[in-house]
């Protein structure tokens, strides 16, 4: 992602049943999509997603989401930050799932024209 600019990224929640790639139900599931400079810094860190926050659920049986990080949360930066992400997942059932994770690169932008 560049410093300034929107990012969209689309979510897909699957498990495997019967060895097949199944959809997770996102029916009154809760989504949480947090970026921070270090695993260690608290919430909600640079930025911390939720649902109606920043994600939207279409069609919950779909298993499919999509998170909206908006272009004025990647501060100005000189050279790439290498940041951190995740994407977690409490399902209506309780259940807690961590399906998406690792480094997430800021890079510094040329234009500044806005």
């Amino acid at each position: 992602m560049f410093q300034g600019e929107t990012g969209v990224f689309d979510l897909t929640f699957t498990r495997l049943v019967n060895n097949v790639p199944t959809p997770v139900d996102l029916t009154g599931a809760e989504i949480w999509f947090t970026i921070k400079r270090y695993f260690t810094d608290a919430d909600p860190g640079i930025v911390q997603l939720t649902v109606g926050s920043g994600i939207v659920v279409a069609v919950p049986s779909s298993g499919l989401a999509t998170a909206t990080v908006p272009n004025t949360t990647t501060p100005p930066i000189v050279s790439p930050a290498s940041l951190v992400y995740d994407v977690k997942l409490k399902e209506a059932d309780g259940t807690y799932t961590i399906p998406i994770f690792g480094p997430f690169t800021v890079k510094p932008a040329v234009t500044d024209a806005t």
